[in-house]
C-alpha cells in the first residue's frame, strides 16, 4: 500500500467524526429548542380548556338537566290546548 494511505484515512476519520459531533450538538439544541415549544404548546392547550372547553361543557351539562324540564312543560301546553 502507498505511505499516504494511513494518514489520508486517519484524516478522513478525524473529519468525520467532528462533522458527526458538530451534527450531535446541532440536534442538542433543535431539541431543546423543540422542548421550550411543546412546553408552551401544553401552556396554550391547557389555557383554552380552562377558559373554553369547561364552560361549554358546564353548558352542555345545564342544558342536559333543562331539556327534560322544557319537554314536559311543552306537552303540559300542548294538553291544555
Amino acid at each position: 500500500m502507498p505511505e499516504y494511505f494511513y494518514p489520508i484515512i486517519a484524516s478522513a476519520i478525524v473529519i468525520l467524526t467532528l462533522l458527526l459531533s458538530l451534527a450531535l450538538i446541532y440536534l442538542v439544541f433543535v431539541l431543546r429548542d423543540l422542548s421550550k415549544i411543546v412546553d408552551e404548546v401544553e401552556g396554550t392547550v391547557e389555557k383554552i380548556q380552562d377558559y373554553i372547553m369547561k364552560p361549554i361543557s358546564l353548558i352542555n351539562h345545564a342544558m342536559k338537566m333543562i331539556t327534560p324540564l322544557i319537554e314536559s312543560t311543552q306537552k303540559k301546553e300542548g294538553k291544555k290546548k
